[in-house]
């Protein structure tokens, strides 16, 4: 503002020009260890939670991706999530944006399990199509405090499945679990797996980035992947 002031000729000298942002102090991110995927695994095995992060763990979902998902974006013939809409929230009230182009829409393969988990999920809730697949006890979208809630609960469980030490009232005494973990580290160890598996993450598209190790990575699923990349086409 006041660089714009200055170049108008509003002022003679910007008061901010000798100023300089301080040095950031938040830790770069990383993917969790072996011994904390193993942790998090049995904490949310009966937890509320459990979807949403495996959701993020193993399809590299962003946190805003997750909440406006519906059981309509999940191809179950073939294994295959679309992403097309995410969350902004507004005094934490949840909208959804919808990808502005075609380019932005991403087709993301379903591991064979999780796939198994989410099928019978919405089969036991007898949930149609249209129903949101992650909601609050009202039916709805979490909203930001609620979201923060919910990962707040999965860390205590992440830190005491860790080994960490609580009082007789289960308050968290003596932290095990790195404290600066947030959501995004889930989808940081998704794209680090891949790497791990020799895939390129700098391809344009879902597809390519896929193609060429998705028959090592689910055999049986590929030759129903590649028809369903021609149906999109």
């Amino acid at each position: 503002m006041f660089l714009r002031a200055e170049l108008d000729r509003v002022i003679n000298h910007t008061p901010a020009r000798k100023l300089f942002l301080p040095k950031g102090t938040e830790k770069p991110r990383r993917s969790i260890t072996e011994a904390e995927r193993a942790a998090l695994y049995k904490a949310i095995e009966f937890h509320k939670g459990k979807v949403w992060i495996l959701f993020m763990l193993r399809c590299g979902l962003r946190r805003g991706e997750t909440i406006p998902l519906r059981w309509k974006d999940i191809d179950f013939e073939t294994g295959i999530l679309t992403i097309n809409k995410a969350i902004e929230y507004d005094r934490d009230t949840p909208k959804v944006k919808s990808t502005k182009t075609e380019s932005g829409i991403r087709y993301v393969p379903i591991p064979p399990d999780f796939l198994q988990l989410l099928k019978e999920r919405k089969k036991i809730r007898r949930e149609d199509d249209n129903h949101l697949i992650i909601y609050n006890r009202n039916g709805r979208m979490f909203s930001q405090t609620q979201v923060r809630r919910m990962w707040i609960s999965v860390q205590r469980r992440w830190d005491i499945a860790l080994g960490a030490e609580t009082s007789p009232h289960g308050k968290v005494l003596t932290h095990v679990l790195d404290q600066d973990i947030t959501p995004h580290y889930l989808r940081h160890t998704y794209c680090t797996d891949l790497r791990r598996q020799g895939i390129s993450l700098i391809m344009p598209s879902v597809f390519e980035l896929f193609s060429r190790h998705f028959h090592r990575l689910f055999p049986h699923r590929f030759h129903i992947y590649s028809a369903q990349y021609d149906r999109i086409q």
